[in-house]
């Protein structure tokens, strides 16, 4: 298991291609920030891929596009796909966006929202991918891109494994 928040949060155990960007930079108290690192000989290289955790104040609303909209205001101007919804007990739910196009590389968004109603709060996991795929109008679950794959597999494995386990993190 990856321990986050000092081990107050876990997930699955992040691929060791992940770095844990608080070891080179200050990163704020509410967030967890890796990137993952490939080998500079890979022809899929991911060098700019990011992964975020973010603990955000709860927003009104109980809907995918209002509460999403409202956390991406301060990221990014674009509407989210939204791929799933599962409730469990905690409310997740996992999107995607097409963000930008730099030097021929597009930009996937891919998120993953969940709501800690006990302690009103907004969970956000986001993961960048750098890809040469268009990526306007893709499907992330049917996309044939691997590296595009793999990220959404990662992704899903951190959401469905994201467990609590001091809950006086949150005050």
């Amino acid at each position: 298991m990856t321990q986050l928040y000092g081990g107050a949060i876990s997930i699955v155990e992040l691929p060791s291609t992940f770095i844990d960007i608080s070891q080179f930079r200050q990163v704020p108290d509410t967030q967890e920030v890796f990137m993952n690192q490939t080998p500079s000989g890979d022809e899929n290289a991911n060098f700019d891929q990011s992964l975020i955790f973010d603990l955000l104040e709860q927003v009104s609303g109980n809907d995918f596009d209002t509460v999403m909209s409202e956390h991406m205001e301060d990221i990014a101007d674009v509407k989210c796909r939204l791929i799933e919804h599962v409730d469990n007990g905690v409310t997740r739910w996992y999107s995607y966006a097409a963000l930008d196009k730099k030097d021929g590389v597009n930009v996937l968004g891919l998120f993953c929202l969940i709501r800690l109603e006990n302690v009103k709060t907004d969970v956000l996991i986001q993961y960048y991918v750098p890809t040469k795929e268009d990526i306007s109008a893709i499907d992330v679950t049917k996309s044939a891109d691997p590296v595009i794959k793999e990220s959404y597999r990662v992704l899903r494995q951190i959401g469905d494994s994201f467990t609590v386990n001091d809950w006086s993190l949150f005050g």
